[in-house]
């Protein structure tokens, strides 16, 4: 029970604060979150809109895998190495002093959903049957 929640919850936050507006209008998200837009170029909304379409593509395989998550361990073990990068992309941002400090609340708010993945991962079949 606790997998599928976390799943419909990943897709309930994920999809509306950060997936879709990132992969509509990246540099409009960019200034809600407190983010420098001025000189915003091309190359900034072609990889915001990137990483929009990863995070929606990811949400979107979370939905539809909260239907049964011991079916799909593997995507638990995706979301928490991901959040665990994204951990460490956002303290490098905090050593640089390169980030707003919205930035600064996400490195444990992606530290905890990294742990939180991992806590919520169902056991492999092979795992359950022993």
């Amino acid at each position: 029970m606790r997998s599928r929640v976390f799943l419909v919850a990943v897709a309930a936050v994920f999809i509306p604060v950060f997936a879709l507006p990132l992969f509509i209008e990246p540099v409009w998200w960019a200034e809600r979150f407190g983010w420098e837009t001025e000189g915003a170029s091309d190359l900034t909304n072609y990889l915001g809109r990137c990483l929009g379409a990863v995070a929606l593509a990811i949400a979107l395989v979370a939905l539809r895998a909260a239907r049964d998550p011991a079916a799909h361990p593997w995507l638990f073990d995706l979301l928490a190495l991901a959040a665990a990068l994204l951990t460490v992309v956002h303290i490098r941002g905090a050593f640089e002093e390169s980030q707003p400090a919205s930035e600064y609340v996400e490195i444990a708010m992606y530290a905890g959903f990294a742990a939180l993945a991992w806590a919520c991962r169902p056991a492999p079949d092979d795992e359950a049957a022993a």
